[in-house]
């Protein structure tokens, strides 16, 4: 009789057992759908913004290949691309081009095009820009050049700020007001940013 006890509880919690696997397994099952259904809810989402922005992402593309232009002569063609990976910037000229010059120049080029964005109000960004120090070792004069006219043309024709701190002197022109607006040394300490020493 204690035999058929033990061997009854032994059974019960086996089925107890049996009872709480399958529980588990309901769960993950549930918790599988739903977060295949989130995920596929997620999905939609993305594809509805990515509808939404096609037209901004299509006009940077062409503010990108018109800045692009200006700042290098030649045959040469600029497009950007966003997708799910980021922002993948192409320059052509020939084929692809991809140099540390190149690099620097898509940057540039880059938040020139979205400034401009801004400027047509496609894009939720203040028409504001500030580059430090844009022009890298590998990115030549007359391109370096060449951005500060590009800037001062669209002068009267938009309403931005542009803001560039550089140790490489702008065209000798720009070089004075209403461009040039602070000349700052690193000393003595009144010739900084804030007249002292941080």
């Amino acid at each position: 009789m204690f035999g058929a006890s033990r061997e009854g509880d032994r059974l019960l919690g086996k089925a107890k057992e049996l009872e709480a696997l399958v529980a588990e397994r309901t769960e993950v099952i549930t918790e599988g759908t739903s977060g295949k259904k989130l995920h596929e809810e997620r999905e939609g989402q993305i594809r509805l913004i990515r509808q939404k922005n096609e037209g901004a992402v299509r006009r940077l593309s062409q503010l990108f290949d018109a800045v692009i232009r200006e700042l290098v002569p030649g045959e040469i063609e600029g497009s950007v691309l966003i997708d799910g990976k980021g922002i993948t910037l192409k320059v052509s000229q020939g084929g692809e081009r991809s140099t540390a010059a190149i690099d620097s120049l898509k940057v540039v080029a880059f938040d020139i095009a979205a400034l401009l964005l801004a400027v047509e109000g496609a894009a939720h960004l203040p028409t504001f820009l500030l580059h430090d120090s844009p022009r890298e070792a590998d990115l030549g004069q007359s391109i370096y050049d060449r951005l500060f006219r590009f800037i001062q043309s669209l002068e009267n024709k938009a309403y931005f700020q542009y803001i560039v701190t550089t140790t490489t002197e702008p065209p000798s022109d720009l070089r004075r007001e209403p461009w040039l607006r602070a000349t700052l040394r690193g000393g003595p300490a009144q010739d900084r940013l804030m007249g002292c020493d941080l």
